[in-house]
């Protein structure tokens, strides 16, 4: 493993990886930790990617050589428990921040951790109010997005087996399997009554229609006439880049906030309000695209200036972020 830039990826959902590797693959360099199960996309992109052991985690982090720039993606684990050992030796850390609970990061210990072990902390969604008085420094940047080319519609449709002129409802299954499993019945029904095609993008269930595995699925979303999906960071941002019609159905997390991620689009909390939803949607044509600035690469400047430099202070930090 480098010593250079290791970037911690390993919470439980997807959006850690994918935006290490957004990072990274801008940046040319550096070493991405996160799950076994995810390693092929690192490989896909050429990105070096380490996994620890299942068992034995932090003796792993404690014996790991220490970077010269530590990223952790916030997670629980990475600001208080088996990072602790890496933190204390690294001579820089910096926490890629998005939107979740506020009561967390104001929780005692990871506030402290926060406040003596890290950097910087780089906001890439709008923090609440109440961590304003944090006692480190922030920089906000735009959505850290991995930002694949958009396939040509009409060819990706060709490739997922949808006929011309048939409406699509794309999918994008995240969380529990089960919870998966259940939405995809329900959105089979629903696609079957609206004459509508349906392609559910999992990496978790196994890959028989309408279940497809589509890595990176943001390059298939022009594809699609609806997307339904949890309102995760990834999609949600992905979707208003790509202006495509968008149903979002928070699901409840530990930390992420997805109600207010979700606070200014298509919601529907039961059955019924989501085949309205995505009834209503097909018939509306698309979305105004969301124009932001790359996040990532923003992202991968500053690191590269703190390479440079050996510290950043805030008169480096604005003409980049």
């Amino acid at each position: 493993m480098s010593a250079g830039i290791l970037y911690y990826a390993l919470g439980g959902g997807h959006g850690h990886v994918l935006r290490g590797l957004a990072v990274l693959s801008r940046l040319g360099h550096g070493t991405l930790l996160g799950p076994p199960a995810l390693a092929p996309w690192a490989a896909a992109l050429g990105v070096a990617y380490v996994s620890p052991p299942a068992a034995g985690a932090r003796e792993w982090f404690a014996a790991c050589p220490a970077p010269a720039l530590l990223v952790v993606d916030v997670f629980p684990r990475g600001v208080v428990a088996e990072l602790t050992p890496l933190l204390g030796r690294a001579p820089a850390a910096w926490l890629v921040a998005r939107r979740v609970r506020e009561d967390y990061y104001l929780h005692p210990p990871v506030r402290a951790a926060l406040e003596s072990r890290y950097e910087r902390v780089l906001w890439c969604e709008t923090p609440p109010p109440a961590l304003a008085d944090l006692a480190v420094g922030a920089t906000p940047l735009p959505p850290i997005l991995l930002r694949p080319r958009a396939l040509d519609r009409a060819e990706a449709r060709r490739r997922l087996g949808v006929a011309p002129g048939e409406p699509l409802i794309l999918a994008l299954g995240s969380g529990d399997p089960e919870h998966q499993r259940l939405l995809c019945r329900l959105l089979v029904k629903i696609a079957g009554r609206r004459g509508a095609a349906l392609r559910f993008v999992s990496s978790e269930l196994e890959a028989a229609p309408p279940v497809v595995a589509l890595f990176p699925a943001a390059a298939w979303l022009d594809a699609a006439d609806v997307v339904v999906t949890a309102a995760g960071y990834h999609a949600v941002h992905e979707t208003a880049l790509a202006g495509v019609p968008t149903v979002l159905v928070p699901q409840a997390r530990a930390y992420d906030d997805q109600r207010w991620r979700a606070r200014e689009g298509v919601v529907a909390s039961d059955p019924g309000a989501l085949e309205a939803a995505v009834a209503r949607l097909l018939g509306g044509g698309r979305r105004r695209p969301v124009r932001v600035g790359d996040g990532a690469a923003a992202l991968a400047r500053l690191i590269e200036r703190r390479m440079e430099l050996g510290v950043l202070g805030q008169e480096e930090v604005a003409p980049v972020a």
